[in-house]
């Protein structure tokens, strides 16, 4: 036994000299597991103590609490300011003191979930690997890039560009260009992804979709090949397309996507791409349309969807990052020529 003298032990600790900082764990991250509660409490102790340049008391107090030197599963960490030094403490040991405590019971339910993700990765490993389907495992703890993009978000949560600027109607209409080539070029590793956390999240999956995954695995190999001959298609067909018109011109081509967009200044709208003829692409609002036989009369019809061959007359302008791309507003004489089935669309 030994006698405790320094200013931590509970005969003559002073709860206001103390901070809460955050909660910890004895087993740390590597033991959590992936999950945002826990990583945030980390991350707040460190900004802390980079704040304070402080470190964890050393004096001797036997377990984990450093006050009563008990042993504890759940523990908060608080700053004392006097010393400019850290202490840990079980749960009861805080809570005895008045020292003023949140989210105590997410913390423990965020520990207990992450073990339990643990456990569940352990055996989602073990099962990938007796099927012969190890190779999943990298794909789903992030083997392959997310999409990313050249923004970040405001304080508002608003997206910007990377100088701090609102975003344009071109920066979003390449942004959901590019994202769709994103999709379109790891649609194998993504569904496999999907797979793997059902797994983790279950414990099992069916025959089907082992068999499922083996076949994934297979297409995701050869990926790259295909993405080389997309690629050397996607730019044949840049070299010979037309550069965009500027100003107002009459516009034939393909429906190739659809997607509703908020606009700070206008609020939602629905946004088409569309592909003339001649190979160049045009981005802008989705307009009323008419069929050929019932536009004469005026006939409203729904507007177009993709797949759809479709003329109108617009302003158009090139956009400044792509010559074979642009923007066109101001749509009037919308129509629909003929429907085409997605499969056909280029």
């Amino acid at each position: 036994m030994f006698t405790r003298t320094d200013i931590h032990c509970p005969s003559v600790i002073v709860p206001a000299d103390y901070q809460f900082v955050s909660y910890e764990h004895p087993y740390n991250c590597g033991f959590w597991g992936v999950n945002a509660f826990l990583l945030e409490c980390r991350a707040r102790i460190t900004r802390h103590m980079a704040t304070t340049g402080g470190t964890y008391a050393t004096h001797d107090h036997g377990g984990n609490c450093m006050v009563c030197g008990a042993h504890c599963i759940y523990t908060a960490l608080f700053y004392h300011v006097k010393t400019n030094a850290y202490i840990r403490t079980g749960l009861d040991c805080a809570e005895k003191m008045s020292m003023g405590m949140v989210d105590a019971e997410v913390f423990k339910t965020a520990v207990k979930d992450a073990t339990k993700n643990r456990a569940g990765k352990r055996k989602a490993e073990k099962i990938l690997a007796d099927a012969g389907l190890s190779d999943c495992w990298p794909i789903y703890a992030g083997g392959y890039a997310g999409f990313s993009y050249a923004y970040k978000l405001d304080a508002d949560g608003n997206p910007t560009r990377m100088d701090g600027t609102p975003w344009t109607d071109a920066d979003r209409a390449d942004y959901w260009r590019l994202y769709s080539d994103f999709l379109s070029t790891h649609k194998n590793e993504s569904i496999i992804r999907d797979i793997v956390v059902k797994l983790v999240k279950y414990g099992s999956i069916s025959d089907k979709q082992i068999n499922f995954l083996r076949t994934l695995l297979d297409r995701a190999k050869i990926q790259p090949q295909l993405d080389a001959e997309r690629a050397a298609k996607k730019a044949a067909e840049a070299a010979s397309a037309a550069d965009c018109p500027i100003g107002r011109v009459d516009i034939e081509g393909t429906v190739l996507s659809i997607k509703l967009q908020n606009s700070y200044q206008f609020g939602p709208s629905i946004k088409i791409l569309v592909k003339h003829d001649t190979g160049y692409k045009v981005w802008g609002s989705l307009m009323a349309m008419h069929d050929a036989a019932a536009g004469a009369a005026g006939t409203y019809e729904p507007p177009a969807e993709v797949g759809d061959y479709i003329a109108f007359r617009a302003t158009v302008q090139p956009s400044d990052k792509d010559p074979k791309f642009g923007f066109f507003s101001r749509p009037t004489g919308g129509r629909i020529i003929s429907c085409k089935p997605v499969s056909q669309v280029a």
